[in-house]
């Protein structure tokens, strides 16, 4: 296994404990703008009684806000952590849904669906044109697969806490996100998956507390080689801690700008 690979399988493997998935969506409910679920359910101009496939379903939160919206549409969830997927299941309990074990890279399944959902997914997978290729291989003819991604230009002050601390105790931040981003989809994918939508969404992680952002910086220490020291670990919290609260302090809140990007791809 080279180091891109044990990257994203460890980066896969942290995601698939739901305490840690969980820790790092809570950071996200204290966004303002449009979110990630309204942005997904207007790309999909789904409709009820469509069938769904979601890849990389997780806990089935966005699964869930679809069925809120298509109360009638059908989904079929696909993810590698049964622990996930046992959330899913009473997430979206006495809902038409199912939740299956498996690689979504590989899948396959009985019959076609009318939408795909990829959620921040593809990122995460060593051959992505080859995964997105077998996905659409599930979708009818006329059918959208609709993806997010993150973007290169979002979390600038974590970023600079990462990059402080990486030249204070020469480490190296380890993750499989800029792998692919929205501002690079063309070079990585090429010309073979060429969008009919594909946008920016913006917005802000506004916080009156800096608790929900150390928490979820907590879960990032596994991304750091060599593995910090206690000590060194406390160091960074610390520094982020008290870059945070010093915005609290003087304005009353924190802002971090955050982005992502939409994609749809329509199947001719």
């Amino acid at each position: 296994m080279n180091h891109a690979d044990d990257v994203r399988t460890k980066e896969r493997r942290a995601y698939a404990v739901p305490h840690v998935l969980e820790t790092r969506m809570a950071l996200y409910r204290f966004f303002i703008g449009s979110s990630r679920t309204g942005e997904v359910i207007r790309h999909f101009e789904g409709f009820d009684g469509m069938r769904v496939l979601d890849l990389g379903c997780g806990n089935g939160e966005l699964a869930h806000e679809m069925l809120q919206t298509f109360p009638h549409a059908h989904i079929v969830g696909i993810d590698t952590s049964e622990p996930l997927l046992e959330q899913a299941r009473i997430r979206c309990v006495n809902q038409s849904a199912e939740f299956i074990v498996n690689d979504a890279s590989s899948v396959t399944l009985d019959g076609l669906f009318d939408r795909i959902l990829l959620a921040h997914t593809l990122h995460l997978m060593a051959d992505k044109p080859a995964m997105l290729a077998h996905a659409l291989r599930h979708v009818t003819s006329g059918g959208r697969c609709v993806l997010t991604l993150h973007s290169s230009q979002d979390v600038p002050r974590k970023r600079g806490w990462i990059a402080w601390f990486e030249q204070m105790f020469h480490k190296k931040y380890c993750g499989s996100r800029e792998s692919l981003t929205i501002e690079s989809w063309d070079e990585v994918m090429g010309d073979e998956f060429v969008p009919s939508v594909r946008e920016t969404v913006a917005g802000v992680i506004r916080l009156t507390e800096s608790a929900p952002y150390l928490a979820y910086l907590q879960t990032e220490r596994a991304r750091f080689e060599p593995a910090p020291t206690d000590e060194e670990w406390n160091t960074f919290i610390f520094h982020a801690q008290q870059d945070m609260e010093s915005d609290i302090e003087r304005q009353g809140f924190f802002d971090e700008s955050h982005a992502f990007g939409m994609i749809v791809l329509v199947k001719t």
